[in-house]
Protein backbone atom coordinates (compact mmCIF):
# COMPACT_ATOMS: atom_id res chain seq x y z
CA UNK A 1 0.00 0.00 0.00
CA UNK A 2 1.37 3.46 -0.84
CA UNK A 3 2.56 5.73 1.94
CA UNK A 4 2.38 9.49 2.39
CA UNK A 5 5.50 11.55 3.00
CA UNK A 6 4.90 11.31 6.75
CA UNK A 7 4.81 7.49 6.57
CA UNK A 8 1.04 7.08 7.01
CA UNK A 9 -0.74 4.66 4.70
CA UNK A 10 -2.66 6.31 1.86
CA UNK A 11 -6.25 5.25 1.28
CA UNK A 12 -7.48 6.30 -2.17
CA UNK A 13 -10.92 4.76 -1.81
CA UNK A 14 -14.04 6.85 -2.18
CA UNK A 15 -17.14 5.76 -0.27
CA UNK A 16 -20.64 6.74 -1.32
CA UNK A 17 -23.51 6.60 1.18
CA UNK A 18 -27.14 7.57 0.84
CA UNK A 19 -29.11 8.86 3.79
CA UNK A 20 -32.06 10.99 4.66
CA UNK A 21 -31.96 13.95 7.05
CA UNK A 22 -35.32 15.46 7.93
CA UNK A 23 -36.85 13.71 4.94
CA UNK A 24 -34.25 15.27 2.61
CA UNK A 25 -32.36 12.60 0.60
CA UNK A 26 -28.58 13.12 0.64
CA UNK A 27 -25.55 11.46 -0.90
CA UNK A 28 -22.37 11.55 1.20
CA UNK A 29 -19.00 11.18 -0.50
CA UNK A 30 -16.20 10.16 1.83
CA UNK A 31 -12.58 10.26 0.72
CA UNK A 32 -9.10 10.63 2.22
CA UNK A 33 -8.44 14.01 3.78
CA UNK A 34 -4.73 14.00 2.93
CA UNK A 35 -3.38 14.87 -0.51
CA UNK A 36 -2.67 11.88 -2.72
CA UNK A 37 0.96 11.35 -3.77
CA UNK A 38 -0.19 10.52 -7.29
CA UNK A 39 0.72 14.12 -8.13
CA UNK A 40 4.51 14.10 -7.65
CA UNK A 41 4.94 17.26 -9.73
CA UNK A 42 3.20 19.33 -7.03
CA UNK A 43 4.78 20.85 -3.95
CA UNK A 44 3.53 19.74 -0.52
CA UNK A 45 1.56 23.00 -0.19
CA UNK A 46 -0.01 22.55 -3.63
CA UNK A 47 -0.92 18.95 -2.78
CA UNK A 48 -2.64 20.12 0.39
CA UNK A 49 -4.54 22.77 -1.57
CA UNK A 50 -5.64 20.13 -4.12
CA UNK A 51 -7.01 17.95 -1.30
CA UNK A 52 -9.00 20.90 0.03
CA UNK A 53 -10.24 21.86 -3.44
CA UNK A 54 -11.40 18.27 -4.01
CA UNK A 55 -13.20 18.44 -0.66
CA UNK A 56 -15.21 21.35 -2.07
CA UNK A 57 -13.53 24.19 -0.19
CA UNK A 58 -13.43 27.70 -1.64
CA UNK A 59 -10.19 29.68 -1.83
CA UNK A 60 -11.32 31.66 1.22
CA UNK A 61 -12.00 28.46 3.22
CA UNK A 62 -8.65 27.01 2.17
CA UNK A 63 -6.87 30.21 3.22
CA UNK A 64 -8.51 30.05 6.67
CA UNK A 65 -7.69 26.34 7.02
CA UNK A 66 -4.05 26.89 6.03
CA UNK A 67 -3.60 30.25 7.80
CA UNK A 68 -2.60 31.97 4.59
CA UNK A 69 -4.01 34.71 2.38
CA UNK A 70 -6.67 34.16 -0.25
CA UNK A 71 -4.23 35.52 -2.84
CA UNK A 72 -1.63 32.89 -1.89
CA UNK A 73 -4.24 30.15 -2.30
CA UNK A 74 -5.35 31.59 -5.66
CA UNK A 75 -1.72 31.54 -6.82
CA UNK A 76 -1.30 27.94 -5.64
CA UNK A 77 -4.51 26.86 -7.41
CA UNK A 78 -3.33 28.61 -10.61
CA UNK A 79 0.05 26.85 -10.33
CA UNK A 80 -1.68 23.47 -9.92
CA UNK A 81 -3.89 24.15 -12.95
CA UNK A 82 -0.82 25.08 -15.02
CA UNK A 83 1.22 22.04 -13.90
CA UNK A 84 -1.64 19.59 -14.54
CA UNK A 85 -2.89 21.27 -17.71
CA UNK A 86 -6.41 21.91 -16.44
CA UNK A 87 -8.58 25.03 -16.53
CA UNK A 88 -11.15 24.44 -13.78
CA UNK A 89 -11.82 22.68 -10.51
CA UNK A 90 -13.98 20.19 -12.38
CA UNK A 91 -11.12 19.38 -14.77
CA UNK A 92 -8.83 19.06 -11.74
CA UNK A 93 -11.17 16.49 -10.17
CA UNK A 94 -11.30 14.57 -13.46
CA UNK A 95 -7.49 14.63 -13.78
CA UNK A 96 -7.06 13.29 -10.24
CA UNK A 97 -9.72 10.63 -10.90
CA UNK A 98 -7.84 9.53 -14.04
CA UNK A 99 -4.60 9.27 -12.08
CA UNK A 100 -6.35 7.24 -9.38
CA UNK A 101 -7.82 4.93 -12.03
CA UNK A 102 -4.34 4.41 -13.45
CA UNK A 103 -2.95 3.52 -10.01
CA UNK A 104 -2.80 -0.20 -9.10
CA UNK A 105 -6.33 -1.59 -8.93
CA UNK A 106 -5.83 -3.73 -5.85
CA UNK A 107 -5.28 -1.76 -2.67
CA UNK A 108 -5.41 -3.04 0.88
CA UNK A 109 -7.84 -1.42 3.27
CA UNK A 110 -6.59 1.12 5.78
CA UNK A 111 -5.78 -0.45 9.15
CA UNK A 112 -7.94 1.09 11.85
CA UNK A 113 -4.81 2.06 13.78
CA UNK A 114 -3.24 4.12 10.98
CA UNK A 115 -3.24 7.90 10.94
CA UNK A 116 -5.16 10.07 8.56
CA UNK A 117 -8.80 11.02 8.58
CA UNK A 118 -11.48 11.08 5.94
CA UNK A 119 -13.30 14.13 4.69
CA UNK A 120 -17.03 13.89 4.04
CA UNK A 121 -19.16 15.91 1.66
CA UNK A 122 -22.97 15.76 1.56
CA UNK A 123 -24.85 16.67 -1.61
CA UNK A 124 -28.57 17.03 -2.22
CA UNK A 125 -30.00 14.53 -4.72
Amino acid sequence: MPRARDGAFIDYSVRVSRLSVGGEPLVVLSFPAHAPTILPELTAAESEVVALVLAGSSNEEIARERSSSTRTVANQVASVFRKLGVKSRGELAAAVARRLADAPAKRKQHDRGTRGGRRHRACKL
